[in-house]
């Protein structure tokens, strides 16, 4: 996240979400997969740790997993409703009660120490794509690979 970081909250956010869909290279899940990645990404943005976002996707997969092994194919209601429930929740708290308090506490910035820091965040932008390019490009290619491959 820290490489996506010039791109502001939302914008970081919704970049890392495509990033973890794409990642997974599955295009069946890849609506699920964003979702996720949108909450997870969420999640370590507002509670400024990785620790909460590492959790919820431990236990995604550990339950995806216990499912799949115990041969579950359809996940029952009840289950969907309570990580959904569970899901909500950690998000609304984060979205209502902020952990971070030094986003509060912003401090007026002179116009040249603004126009600086613009031109260091474009500068962080352009260093993060260059570096991200090889990789994201190997997961398109993957992607696509599943994708044709018929999922």
């Amino acid at each position: 996240m820290k490489g996506l970081r010039s791109f502001g909250i939302i914008g970081s956010v919704f970049l890392c979400g495509a990033l973890f869909s794409l990642y997974h290279a599955n295009p069946v899940q890849t609506i699920y997969q964003f979702v996720c990645g949108l909450a997870f990404a969420f999640m370590a943005v507002k509670s400024g740790s990785i620790l909460p976002t590492v959790l919820s996707h431990f236990l995604n997969n550990t339950m995806i997993i216990l499912l799949t092994k115990f041969g579950v194919s359809s996940i029952p209601t009840a289950v969907i409703m309570i990580a959904s429930l569970c899901l909500i929740g950690t998000l609304g708290y984060l979205f209502f009660f902020d952990v971070q308090e030094n986003e509060k506490t912003e401090k007026v910035v002179k116009p040249q120490e603004k126009q600086r820091r613009e031109q260091e965040n474009k500068a962080e932008r352009v260093r993060f794509f260059v570096c991200a390019l090889v990789g994201i490009t190997v997961f398109v290619i993957n992607w696509f690979s599943a994708l044709a491959q018929g999922f």
